[in-house]
Formats: C-alpha cells, sequence, structure tokens
C-alpha cells in the first residue's frame, strides 16, 4: 500500500506540477504545515495534501522571528489558521500564523510534566501557549511569562481548557519576574536564542536548591556551557550537576539542547 507521500507524488505528477513535492510534514489539529520555496503551483500542491492528509488547511512555514518568537507563516489551501491539537492527553488551541508550535518538542514537553513534584513551585519564563507550564500545571503551581500577546491569549485560553493551576503573566520576564517577589524551585527557559541573556534573571528567582532547565540552540556546546558556568558565577551561582538532552537538529551544524542545571 502506498504511503501518503508517495500518494502525493503520484496524484502531483498527473497533475502536472513540475514541483518536487516536501516529503516531510506537520499536522497540528486540521492544519498541515509545510516547508517549501514559492512556486506557482504551491496552491494546487496545498488542496493535494489538504485531500490526502484530510485536513482543512494547508500553510507553509517560513520561520520564527524576534524575542516574541511570530511566525511567518503563508497559506496555500483553505481558510480558518486556528486549530487544536491533543498531545498526551493535553489540549492546545492555537492559531498557526500567530504563535510557534513545534512537534519536534514533543519528547520534551512530556518530560516536563513528569519530572515536576506536586509540591514545588514553578516559573515558565517563556510560556508560549503553555508548551511546558500546561503539562507541569496539572500536577503543581506554575507561573508563566509570555511577551507575545497572541501566544498570551493562547495561553490563558489552554490554562481553561486544561483546568491547569497556573499563573499567567504578561510581558517581558526580566520585567516580570522582579515583581512577583516569589522564589522558585524549578525554572524553566524555553527559548533558544540568546538564552544566556536571560539566566542572571532566572538565577535571582531560584531558591538555594532548585533547577533550571536551560534550552539553546549552538553550534559548539562546550562554548555554550562554558558561557552558561562563567554567568552562574558571575552571579554568585554554583552549578552541582549538569545533564543534557539533545532536543534536535535546527539547521546545518545548529543543535537544539537542554541542560538541567542543578543547584
Amino acid at each position: 500500500m502506498p504511503t501518503p507521500y508517495e500518494r502525493i507524488a503520484e496524484r502531483a505528477k498527473d497533475a502536472g506540477i513540475l514541483v518536487t513535492p516536501p516529503k516531510h510534514w506537520e499536522i497540528l489539529g486540521d492544519v498541515a504545515v509545510l516547508k517549501m520555496d514559492r512556486s506557482d503551483e504551491e496552491q494546487r500542491l496545498g488542496q493535494i495534501y489538504a485531500e490526502i492528509l484530510g485536513v482543512k488547511t494547508v500553510v507553509v512555514d517560513e520561520g520564527i522571528s524576534g524575542i516574541k518568537r511570530r511566525p511567518s507563516v503563508r497559506k496555500i489551501y483553505g481558510d480558518g489558521t486556528e486549530t487544536v491539537t491533543r498531545e498526551n492527553g493535553i489540549i492546545y488551541r492555537l492559531d498557526v500564523t500567530k504563535v510557534m508550535f513545534s512537534s519536534g518538542n514533543k519528547k520534551e514537553r512530556m518530560r516536563m510534566g513528569s519530572v515536576v513534584r506536586e509540591e514545588e513551585r514553578i516559573l515558565d519564563m517563556f510560556a508560549g501557549i503553555g508548551y511546558f507550564s500546561v503539562p507541569m500545571g496539572k500536577i503543581a503551581e506554575v507561573f508563566s511569562c509570555e511577551v507575545n500577546e497572541d501566544a498570551f491569549h493562547y495561553l490563558r485560553e489552554n490554562i481553561r481548557l486544561n483546568k491547569a493551576s497556573v499563573k499567567p503573566f504578561l510581558g517581558d520576564n526580566r520585567d516580570v519576574v522582579p515583581n512577583l517577589n516569589t522564589k522558585f524551585d524549578r525554572i524553566v527557559m524555553g527559548y533558544l536564542k540568546d538564552t544566556y541573556e536571560f539566566l542572571p534573571t532566572a538565577l535571582s528567582a531560584l531558591k538555594d536548591v532548585g533547577t533550571i532547565h536551560y534550552h539553546e540552540a549552538f553550534r559548539d556546546k562546550e562554548d555554550a556551557l562554558t558561557r552558561v558556568k562563567s554567568i552562574c558565577e558571575g552571579c554568585g551561582r554554583d552549578i552541582r550537576a549538569i545533564r543534557e538532552n539533545r532536543i534536535k537538529s535546527i539547521a546545518p551544524r545548529v543543535e537544539h539542547y537542554v541542560f538541567d542545571l542543578s543547584f
């Protein structure tokens, strides 16, 4: 029996479409997300993907930019771009043209939902739509910061949908966290670009004994770790242990890791 891609490629060939269909896609609810160059054929190709994959809308992901992590997305088939996706018992509502969502981080979202303990107080510094906050908030108390207004809207919606114990705060975490006047057992830093710039804020909010889950994308792991250790030492904090976990490759020779920093 032919695979979905084989069916897509055959349909495209029969339709006289000369563009090679992308072999990989991401399905979020009833929206398919592709990565491909612009083409005069993309609307016809989008219809083929929609029919074979059984989705209502097909979009092309052109990347994420800025501290607000705004996606650049173009729709090539269908109408609605708001959707609901379910993962490990968690419901996420989102609009793919307004907020980011990476299925490649699924294992890490599962892990964060399992490592927390009921008695902990947790800070999520880059909450997005609740990728980590909501799974953790099913178990423990979570304080969540988000600077993107659209993501904050869906964060609040996903807290409600999942009945999670999450307190959301809109704004740059460097402004929000000092005003919380709270110390945390565990802090999640789910951000990839220059994450180290936010590390002093995390360290100031961490209890004497606690854990920071520090995400970063880099070309050289040792350089990244050296920088992290130097910042911690400069803030008067000594790392007791580091557990590393590779998430995925995001570009040639660029890797996304999370370091569990124990203090």
